[in-house]
């Protein structure tokens, strides 16, 4: 996957929106379609990218976990 830089502007705009109709105890906000699209191309590839990232997270660790080993000394607790 491609990793192109997200544009955050439409996730900070609708938080701005949020904060300027809580401040003025709106019940409602209206949001134009286009930015309604906006916001969801960038939070479909903030996921996708969290999502890829998480992957490669889970992957690294099983590797890591199939090549370490542990070993165990078992003595009968005579080193306690």
């Amino acid at each position: 996957m491609k990793l192109e830089k997200i544009n955050t502007i439409p996730i900070e705009n609708i938080i701005s929106m949020i904060k300027t109709a809580e401040a003025r105890n709106d019940k409602e906000i209206r949001i134009p379609l286009k930015e309604l699209k906006n916001l969801s191309h960038s939070l479909t590839l903030l996921l996708l990218y969290l999502n890829n990232d998480l992957i490669t997270a889970l992957q690294q660790n099983v590797t890591k976990s199939i090549d370490e080993s542990i070993e165990i000394n078992l003595d009968g607790g005579k080193s306690w």
